[in-house]
């Protein structure tokens, strides 16, 4: 029985498809590996990117009702009711507008400093709210001292 062996041109032509194989398969599963890490990565950077602009609108809202409480007392002093309607409108929708954010960036949060912060703001917002409407209902009777 004759042994048979593969000519040098046929070994060179096996070796070079082989590995064409397996620089395809490579190639595969690298654009496959770029396109998982562009995906997490665009995730991330867009969960990110909305807290941060939550976080400003959290705390440009509540400068805002900041600001209305303070309006609603001094323009009780200066019995100015058209302006007091003014700032009570600026804390009314900066108030919506805290909540709104705070409901948003809330699911967001994946740290426990993050939510520890979230749950001390709706403390302390649950405890403003009432004591404005207090301030505004003394302002509203005519004594702006007890606001």
């Amino acid at each position: 029985m004759k042994n048979q062996t593969l000519t040098f041109g046929a070994k060179i032509a096996l070796t070079t498809g082989a590995l064409a194989v397996v620089l395809t398969l490579l190639a595969a599963y690298g654009l496959h590996a770029i396109g998982t890490m562009d995906d997490a990565f665009s995730e991330t950077a867009s969960g990110t990117t909305r807290r941060l602009e939550l976080a400003g609108i959290l705390d440009a809202a509540e400068a805002n009702m900041a600001v209305g409480q303070r309006g609603v007392i001094l323009y009780g002093y200066a019995k100015e009711p058209a302006n007091v309607a003014t700032a009570d409108r600026l804390f009314q929708e900066s108030s919506s507008e805290f909540e709104r954010s705070l409901a948003e960036i809330r699911p967001l949060l994946v740290t426990d400093h993050g939510k520890q912060l979230t749950a001390q703001m709706e403390t302390t917002f649950g405890a403003w709210v009432p004591a404005y409407r207090e301030i505004k209902r003394l302002v509203d009777a005519g004594d702006p001292d007890g606001a």
